[in-house]
């Protein structure tokens, strides 16, 4: 790729920008229920837009309508656009869905932790899709074993890889059915980690709207307290070595990205 073709921080923006209009005005208009997360949820609360150094869309949908959005997607995606769900897409195991922009390319991140977390795919610049799950309390530990063996899967891992991850599935599927027979209130799941994140419903919906780069997004009715139970103090800044970024450079494919 030539230096010319590399996109600076306020390309990237716009271009994720766009691909975030495109993508919920598809679930909208398919009736899922869906939020900003993470990242994003985060730069709308503190900087009504994007995080200035964050390069990518967080979103959870409620896990009901999963299957929903990504018939919605597949079929009214532009064709710039791709989803990738659950399957061997080199997709992070916290990861359901993906939807990658065919129109950049990335190069890996310089932090190996965050080269094997996000770009172990071939696309370019995307919105991560997490689910989320209306569950017992007492099921969280046995849900994030029945995801993580899930997603987990869709790489074929070889050998006594494959063996321990249909194990943990199992074992986490049998007790995630036991425990659902325990007392104690439903709550949602707004979580990338094996456990915490736990929401009461009315802390979650119905969902809110929020501005995002001049645009309306929904978000968690409680946002700020999703936010605390992420990121502890979300309105401190954080320091400069601590800042994650998922890739070290993004470069355009042809000249209609701007």
């Amino acid at each position: 790729m030539d230096k010319e073709d590399i996109l600076d921080r306020e390309a990237i923006h716009r271009r994720l920008l766009w691909m975030l209009t495109e993508v919920s005005s598809i679930l909208e208009n398919a009736g899922v229920c869906f939020f900003i997360s993470h990242g994003t949820l985060l730069g709308a609360v503190r900087h009504k837009g994007f995080i200035p150094w964050d390069d990518d869309i967080d979103l959870h949908i409620l896990s009901d309508d999963l299957p929903c959005a990504l018939q919605a997607l597949q079929d009214h995606l532009p064709p710039e656009l791709t989803v990738l769900h659950r399957d061997p897409a080199g997709l992070p195991v916290d990861v359901d869905m993906r939807i990658s922009d065919r129109a950049t390319v990335l190069s890996p991140s310089s932090v190996e932790e965050e080269t094997s977390r996000s770009c172990s795919h071939s696309g370019g610049l995307f919105v991560d899709v997490l689910e989320m799950p209306r569950i017992r309390r007492s099921q969280r530990w046995a849900y994030s074993g029945i995801k993580w063996a899930r997603n987990r899967s869709r790489s074929q891992p070889p050998g006594l890889r494959r063996i321990a991850t249909n194990l943990v599935g199992a074992v986490s599927s049998r007790v995630f059915g036991i425990t659902a027979c325990l007392p104690g209130r439903y709550v949602f799941v707004v979580s990338d980690r094996w456990s915490g994140g736990m929401y009461d419903v009315e802390s979650i919906l119905p969902v809110t709207d929020l501005w995002f780069e001049g645009e309306k997004m929904p978000a968690p009715r409680d946002y700020r307290k999703v936010l605390s139970g992420m990121y502890g103090d979300y309105e401190k800044i954080p320091e400069m070595h601590t800042r994650k970024m998922h890739f070290q450079e993004c470069y355009r494919k042809n000249s209609d990205v701007s």
